[in-house]
């Protein structure tokens, strides 16, 4: 089934392979980088994700680990959120294209949820789990976005790229290392 997935995934973003390279060194310094299909496959055999979890990709770039997560779990919400325009706007087109490839999927129970915003200041309800592809982010950023989570009272796990300091009432449960594009990585996965 994996090797399905994968495929039918290279094939949906192949399209748009010319969009994409202009994304990956865009403006103000952002830095693109991505887990490999597998290591996803590989995270979430440590990721125990019900029917009844809302699952958000803070950075959720081009939407790769999303789709994945709402393709492969049960998770009835999987939410995005990107502050990058350009890379928004390929994964609008892909999860426009999955809704034709795949209309019943998208007509059950289940949602997914593309986000153009900064994360920071976005209001979001039912959150359960959080995932932060934090490998290059700020020490400031890192703080602030774990006093956020502090705030989301309904999380129960934060996966992140980087150490989370300052996330109260976690535990870190498990430390994974995972392949990305830009090597591999260690990856926390925290528990309330």
């Amino acid at each position: 089934m994996h090797n399905l997935i994968q495929h039918y995934f290279e094939s949906l973003y192949s399209v748009f392979s010319s969009e994409i390279k202009q994304t990956l060194c865009y403006q103000n310094n952002e830095i693109y980088g991505e887990l490999y299909y597998y290591s996803i496959v590989k995270l979430l055999k440590y990721i125990p994700i019900r029917a009844t979890d809302h699952f958000l990709d803070i950075g959720s770039g081009l939407g790769k680990l999303v789709f994945q997560i709402f393709l492969t779990t049960p998770a009835v919400n999987v939410t995005g959120i990107e502050i990058n325009s350009a890379r928004m706007l390929i994964a609008q087109k892909i999860k426009y294209n999955m809704q034709n490839h795949l209309p019943e999927l998208f007509k059950s129970y289940k949602a997914i949820h593309l986000i153009e915003s900064d994360f920071l200041t976005y209001q979001f309800e039912s959150v359960t789990i959080v995932y932060v592809c934090s490998t290059v982010f700020s020490s400031y950023l890192l703080t602030a976005i774990s006093e956020k989570i502090n705030r989301m009272a309904s999380v129960h796990t934060v996966i992140s790229m980087r150490k989370l300091s300052f996330l109260s009432n976690f535990f870190l449960r498990k430390k994974i290392f995972l392949h990305g594009t830009w090597d591999m990585t260690a990856c926390y996965i925290y528990e309330k």
